[in-house]
């Protein structure tokens, strides 16, 4: 788990004034310095909708929630607009990327102080950006998807400017979304980290997953081991959404292989296995079992009967997808 000092949220006088410090920071990957790419700024901050806080006369309504939802309603919007692309349509309408581009623009302005950083609303919201961000990147890149060499750098340096801050997809993840799970327990897989640079975001740690092993499995890290497809996250709705993202992620990535007593788990479950249960793959299957089906439910139990089954896990994949598209 995060230590104590790096998971808790600052107050929104530290905040600011750590910003400044880190807002800019270049990169250190390999010991070499490199800058980020912010993707968002083709719009200055003073030519986008600011989000304005209209005065409420009904005392019942929490201010708060009216600015998350109105947040959360337009992030939803921005991704669903960025998984609707493919690097064929860019080429055929260009103006509807245009369009794009300046509405992320408004991320910008994006009121950091006001969002509470333990509710639901909060967590879709950095959840969609995070996809919208990864989206965004893959279509922009020149050299097509990511690979062995260069997934680090594009996951620390492909950068959205959000309220005051300046957030890579890889701070999103383990900074902002995953900062209260625990940390990868295999030092052997070349997993994405962050540098000591990016540590400074930790303050902005989202709470709602601090127990919650399911978002290992809806994360989607670019990764052909990974679905193809993402979810827009609504509050409403959230939790089934997950879950059958889970069992559709389980259907592909647990396999079974009866004649040699096999079951092969996710590699993700091995990278953090900490986060289910007591760590040991016996806690990592027993956890993907909720999400399969009831056929690959039996089969596994029937092959854990008398302890003679084997539990390993996949080997590391290191493709990317070229695009992702809308869950359906």
């Amino acid at each position: 788990i995060q230590p104590e000092d790096e998971a808790d949220p600052m107050n929104i006088e530290q905040r600011a004034s750590h910003v400044s410090l880190s807002r800019w920071a270049p990169i250190s990957l390999s010991q070499k310095a490199k800058q980020r790419v912010v993707l968002n700024n083709r719009r200055m901050t003073f030519d986008t909708e600011a989000w304005t806080i209209k005065n409420i006369d009904d005392k019942a309504v929490d201010e708060t929630y009216v600015v998350e939802r109105s947040i959360g309603c337009f992030v939803e919007n921005l991704l669903s607009r960025a998984l609707s692309f493919t690097e064929y349509s860019l080429a055929e309408s260009p103006h509807d990327f245009i369009l794009f581009l300046d509405d992320t623009s408004r991320l910008r302005t994006i009121p950091l102080s006001c969002l509470d950083f333990s509710s639901v609303e909060t967590m879709c919201i950095f959840v969609n950006i995070y996809h919208c961000l990864f989206q965004h990147a893959l279509l922009l890149s020149a050299n097509g998807p990511p690979t062995k060499r260069s997934i680090a750098r594009f996951m620390n340096c492909t950068c959205y400017e959000i309220g005051d801050d300046v957030f890579s997809l890889a701070e999103i993840e383990h900074c902002v979304i995953r900062a209260r799970m625990s940390r990868p327990a295999n030092n052997r897989v070349s997993f994405v980290s962050v540098p000591k640079v990016s540590h400074n975001h930790y303050y902005y740690a989202l709470s709602t997953f601090a127990c919650d092993a399911r978002i290992n499995f809806f994360l989607n890290t670019g990764a052909t081991s990974n679905l193809g497809s993402v979810s827009i996250l609504s509050p409403l709705t959230m939790n089934e959404q997950i879950n059958a993202a889970c069992s559709k992620f389980l259907d592909k990535e647990l396999t079974i292989d009866s004649k040699k007593r096999l079951i092969l788990l996710p590699k993700i479950c091995d990278i953090y296995r900490n986060d289910f249960g007591n760590g040991d793959s016996n806690s990592c299957l027993y956890f993907c079992l909720q999400f399969v089906n009831s056929d690959k439910q039996n089969a596994i139990l029937s092959l854990m009967e008398g302890n003679v089954a084997a539990i390993k896990f996949q080997n590391f994949c290191d493709t990317y997808h070229l695009n992702l598209s809308m869950e359906a």
